[in-house]
């Protein structure tokens, strides 16, 4: 497959990530931690989803994978 025919995809989903993390700064902005949370949880699987990899991100509250935050 060309890298042509498979950028326009690409392109959308990352952007589709973007936006997520507009929305969960913008509620973090406002004070809405748990908002914030989700949207960049949202974020951070879509980017698990396009890489085809499971991705796991520490935090201070626990791990963050595939299937969201739990406490360690």
């Amino acid at each position: 497959m060309e890298l042509a025919e498979v950028a326009p995809a690409l392109l959308t989903d990352h952007l589709g990530v973007v936006e997520q993390v507009r929305r969960g700064l913008d509620y973090a902005e406002r004070g809405d931690t748990e908002g914030a949370t989700q949207e960049l949880v949202k974020a951070w699987q879509a980017l698990t989803d396009i890489s085809g990899k499971e991705t796991r991100l520490p935090g201070l509250l626990g791990v963050i994978d595939a299937e969201g935050p739990r406490c360690s």
